[in-house]
């Protein structure tokens, strides 16, 4: 039997709100009430819109293994909770294990062969090597990543992007030992200067030659000697061994290249080739660059970074960074580090290739492993 409908419910008014404004005290739920509407209220504001403010923040801090000075007795706000205590013995457990491996890694073993047939046509081949960088080792890196630049050529890559600092490496992180410039003033950095190099430095050449003898764009990140300044530094190469363009990066992270790094000023750039206009951009320079490479007019971004944080793993998760990537009208190719032994911290790997819709189309099968992603990318070639 259906029920009847009610007749005796009075009518919604905001009286008693407003009274509980005036004396919330005296109103006890409709002061409940208003600090659920309040937080609504807010929460809206925090979802709103797709900006490129909305994007994540670059985290300048790693979470301290050391003592801070509450903990030596030296002052501070306030102690260690449980779960911080515990966080830090869990990491110094790690890095005790990580200082009883030997670092040194066995022979590189062979890339796995990727068959994905013939490239379509309209499309370009484009590989990322998610690879990690030996911090003050480039011989081993430059070989070491050779074996993945040749077997990317091999299955067809016209295009081939590294992660940031390839060369030289970025940093030591499970240790936390990073470059300085000048002489350094603990154990926990290494004077970069002897592992800079011009742009025609040995590894530089050594990395140019491949690209011409591959016949490949490539680019090659290094620590870049500039007079007296320190850059990190992209170069795209050419099929012919010239540089097509040439990036520096802008975005700091403090403890990782704080210390060293003179930012760039020029834009992200954008150059014409066969496969369409190809940018370049570098780790957290990407939200601050996206209007530079729209206006150059990009078909494909190659992003060379080193991540670290959490803050790398929200990003594309985030529908702000979809959204910001389908806006702009080009495709993504990402080759970030990853980091042997596995590390304690997070953002390394998650290497991938994104369509300009938005899509992730290939992505590194396993963030704790050197490899390649390889994709066929759409483009449109300048006429």
């Amino acid at each position: 039997m259906p029920s009847k409908m009610r007749t005796d419910i009075p009518p919604i008014s905001l009286e008693p709100l407003h009274r509980s404004i005036k004396d919330p005290c005296a109103r006890p739920v409709h002061g409940v009430a208003l600090i659920l509407v309040i937080a609504c209220l807010v929460l809206v504001g925090l979802f709103a819109g797709t900006e490129e403010n909305d994007l994540p923040e670059v985290p300048q801090v790693l979470p301290p293994l050391r003592p801070t000075g509450a903990e030596r007795g030296g002052g501070g706000s306030r102690p260690l909770t449980r779960h911080e205590i515990e966080e830090r013995e869990r990491i110094e457990k790690i890095r005790k294990q990580i200082k009883e491996e030997a670092l040194s890694r066995p022979a590189p073993e062979e890339p796995e062969k990727v068959d994905l047939g013939p490239v379509p046509a309209g499309h370009v081949r484009v590989a990322v090597v998610q690879f990690f960088p030996e911090f003050g080792k480039p011989d081993r890196n430059r070989e070491r990543v050779r074996v993945y630049i040749e077997r990317a050529a091999e299955e067809g890559a016209k295009i081939v992007v590294l992660p940031e600092a390839s060369l030289p490496g970025y940093a030591k992180m499970n240790e936390e030992v990073f470059w300085c410039s000048g002489k350094p003033e603990d154990e926990d950095h290494v004077d970069v200067q002897a592992f800079a190099e011009t742009r025609s430095g040995e590894h530089v050449r050594f990395m140019t030659d491949l690209a011409k003898r591959l016949g490949i764009y490539l680019t090659v990140p290094f620590i870049e000697k500039a007079g007296d300044k320190l850059h990190s530094t992209v170069m795209l190469i050419d099929p012919s061994g010239n540089a097509a363009a040439i990036y520096r990066k802008r975005q700091a992270w403090k403890p990782g290249d704080g210390k060293w790094l003179s930012p760039g000023k020029a834009p992200s750039p954008v150059v014409a080739t066969p496969f369409g206009r190809i940018g370049l951009t570098m780790t957290y320079d990407f939200p601050q660059s996206v209007s530079e490479l729209v206006q150059g007019r990009a078909d494909v971004v190659l992003w060379s970074a080193t991540f670290s944080g959490k803050n790398f793993e929200t990003l594309f998760r985030s529908n702000a960074f979809r959204d910001r990537v389908t806006k702009a009208g080009f495709s993504l190719a990402l080759a970030n580090w990853t980091y042997l032994p596995t590390p304690w911290w997070e953002g390394h790997g998650h290497s991938r290739i994104m369509h300009r819709q938005g899509r992730t189309l290939a992505q590194a099968a396993d963030n704790d492993r050197e490899m390649l992603v390889i994709q066929d990318l759409p483009f449109a070639p300048e006429k």
